[in-house]
């Protein structure tokens, strides 16, 4: 256990903490687990190498929460005083990965039985450390800390690397791939941000002399409604990690695209950075403004245009056009579209909208799906549980490599269409399986993490 800073204010004593036993946790896993390219004498807490978050809010919890039969200075893991039972094993040892703490006799400073003292700990850290553990059991986390074959067990043991995660995302055949953070919750949204960013960016930079690095095959990396991360006052590790790629990403085959409604949000050293801008319709004046700014001169009277541009028409100016131009944008076909078209508020020449029928107010279904935390209808999701005999119903998913899911309920069958063109049945798959495949937030890692390799299965 790494030694305690003393003298210091909780917050930052904290920090410190939290550093060292990052890596002591990181020399524990290296040890356990040997990784290419990397030894303990350069190892440091942001070398990639995988280990447990669980492990460590276990041994913060066991440092700030045990008790001992020493105090002071004598107190070690040696001097735990675990609660036993009547054979004189530990009632709750404790359970890092199911974040269970263990449970610790009370203190006992009387003269009668065994003494027992509190935790030496000088860092009043008790509460980050509840923080921790809530957000470890928060299944709105679960995509960050449960990762399925992408999460470590308690000894730092990964069954998939980074080098997997990569391939999945910029290794495929397909051109483009889309990382959907639209349920992350927005308190950790910069955070998670930041770190996708500098995953994509530190391997590309530091295998740019590999036929898989950014000279060989560049990268441009889209950012949609960046002012929810990007704000002017923003410092945190997505505003980092965006300066850095705008400002040398180029010369590494790494490039940013910029999308927003609201650019006057932005820093300015990112939008300054922008070689070529597209500005469609602006009504703010300060938005116009900011984007006005950004260009020479002469084309102030081009961009003062921009209240009053139709619908998918823009402004293009900077290296990807010898002129600016105006220009306008031929819209995809309409099943091509995102679901992002407005909502219909009332048609007068028929139903729709406010002014069409509905079935009864069913508000429960509202709370399910809340809960599920998965948009489909609870009706849609129980009519895809098919009578036997009746052919097997598949709904499509947002997935990484899965098209649709169906489940016959009658047979305990499990139905996964995959984007390959696979098509596999799973067989005496319970029917809560098939409910937390469809309710979790990624379903290729529910997939991976609990039903691959778990049950029969059959290629169709």
């Amino acid at each position: 256990m790494a030694a305690l800073p003393r003298g210091a204010d909780n917050a930052r004593g904290l920090y410190e903490l939290e550093r060292r036993l990052d890596l002591h946790i990181n020399l524990r896993a290296l040890a356990a687990h040997p990784r290419a390219g990397v030894i303990e004498e350069t190892l440091t807490v942001d070398t990639p190498v995988p280990y447990s978050i669980h492990r460590l809010w276990f041994d913060l919890h066991r440092k700030v929460n045990a008790t001992h039969t020493a105090q002071g200075t004598g107190q070690s893991e040696a001097t735990e005083a675990l609660l036993l039972d009547d054979v004189m094993q530990p009632v709750q040892p404790g359970d890092p990965i199911r974040v269970i703490p263990p449970r610790y006799k009370p203190q006992n400073l009387s003269g009668q039985g065994e003494k027992i003292y509190l935790s030496g700990c000088p860092l009043n850290i008790r509460r980050p450390v509840e923080v921790l553990a809530s957000r470890l059991r928060d299944p709105r986390f679960d995509f960050l800390f449960r990762l399925g074959e992408w999460c470590p067990d308690a000894d730092g043991s990964c069954p998939t690397d980074l080098d997997s995660l990569l391939q999945l995302w910029l290794g495929t055949d397909s051109p483009v791939t889309i990382l959907d953070l639209s349920g992350i919750p927005g308190s950790i949204l910069t955070n998670l941000v930041g770190v996708l960013l500098r995953i994509v960016y530190d391997a590309l930079f530091w295998s740019r002399n590999l036929s898989e690095g950014g000279r060989e095959r560049p990268l441009l990396l889209v950012l949609e409604e960046a002012h929810s991360y990007l704000g002017q006052e923003d410092k945190g590790p997505a505003g980092d990690a965006v300066r850095r790629i705008v400002k040398e990403g180029r010369k590494y085959g790494i490039g940013a695209m910029i999308v927003s409604q609201r650019p006057a949000e932005f820093d300015p050293t990112v939008l300054s950075q922008c070689g070529t801008i597209f500005a469609m319709r602006l009504s703010n004046p300060v938005d116009c403004a900011h984007v006005t700014g950004t260009v020479s001169d002469n084309l102030v009277g081009l961009f003062s245009m921009l209240p009053v541009l139709r619908t998918g028409e823009a402004i293009v100016v900077g290296e990807a056009t010898p002129l600016p131009m105006r220009v306008l944008i031929e819209p995809p076909a309409p099943h091509r579209r995102p679901d992002s078209s407005d909502p219909l508020i009332y048609d007068g020449s028929g139903p729709g909208g406010w002014n069409s029928p509905r079935e009864p107010e069913e508000y429960g279904d509202v709370g399910e799906v809340w809960r599920r935390q998965y948009p489909a209808s609870p009706k849609a999701v129980a009519e895809l549980k098919t009578a036997e005999g009746a052919p097997m119903q598949r709904v499509s998913v947002v997935s990484s490599n899965i098209v649709s899911i169906g489940y016959e309920i009658a047979t305990s069958t499990l139905e996964i269409e995959f984007k390959d063109g696979r098509l596999y049945q799973y067989f005496d798959v319970p029917e809560h399986v098939h409910d937390g495949l469809m309710g979790a937030a990624s379903h290729s890692e529910y997939f991976s993490a609990y039903i691959k390799g778990a049950y029969r299965y059959a290629r169709l």
